[in-house]
């Protein structure tokens, strides 16, 4: 039994260390997750994996002669939290980014702000082919997630820098649109003065136009007037 209790502890911290770095960018997640997601859409699933894996470690207390079999069960428990952590993680970055820039017209967008489309929207929709891809195999080998770790990490850092360029640049996409509705706006009152003045112009074009055409008639009244007086 004491042979089988040290073979256990070793198996346990080998565990512990092959996984240390997964648990903290697992912690990290749980952070900007709980920072970033309402109440309501807490990663359920992944905090049930997590029970379970924890459920497998204290059975190996128990039972070390299962030592084995629960070490595996457990890294399979701790694939899929990571996994479904990290989905959650770059899926709430991703809409974050979405509904910032969907404020804005795309025009302004793409005067002010050209990094937009360039960099910042293909290099998510990576990320984002990159993860559907995770889903779809549901590996849940840990050498091969251990050996992933550092590419999710700076997936998840990109997003989080994007995130934070796309905040320091909306106060001048909203000036830059401001500045439009402003022009519009000075267009339109221009466009109402030339056509009053358009008017006006017309009004008293037509007055004088009016007055010219009568005026021959006055004058032949007036000399019809002068002969008939002659006359008398």
């Amino acid at each position: 039994m004491n042979t089988n209790n040290q073979e256990a502890k070793e198996k346990l911290f080998d565990f512990l260390k092959e996984t240390a770095e997964i648990f903290k960018q697992l912690k990290n997640y749980s952070i900007l997750i709980e920072e970033r997601l309402p109440e309501n859409k807490a990663p359920i699933h992944a905090a049930n994996e997590l029970k379970s894996l924890v459920f497998h470690l204290y059975n190996i207390a128990e039972n070390p002669e299962n030592i084995d079999i629960n070490l595996i069960e457990a890294k399979e428990h701790l694939c899929r939290a990571f996994y479904d952590l990290h989905g959650i993680t770059v899926s709430v970055f991703a809409s974050l980014i979405a509904e910032s820039i969907q404020k804005f017209k795309s025009t302004s967008v793409a005067t002010v702000f050209p990094e937009y489309g360039n960099t910042i929207r293909p290099e998510v929709r990576k990320i984002q082919d990159r993860l559907r891809e995770i889903r779809a195999n549901r590996n849940t080998d840990i050498v091969l997630l251990a050996q992933d770790i550092q590419t999710f990490k700076e997936q998840v850092s990109a997003l989080i820098s994007f995130d934070e360029i796309i905040e320091s640049i909306r106060p001048e996409i909203i000036k830059y649109e401001q500045e439009k509705i402003n022009e519009k706006r000075n267009e339109r009152y221009w466009d109402i003065f030339k056509l009053v003045l358009g008017v006006i112009i017309g009004a008293i074009g037509t007055f004088f136009l009016t007055k010219f055409i009568n005026s021959p008639k006055e004058s032949n009244q007036k000399m019809e007037v002068r002969s008939r007086d002659s006359i008398k």
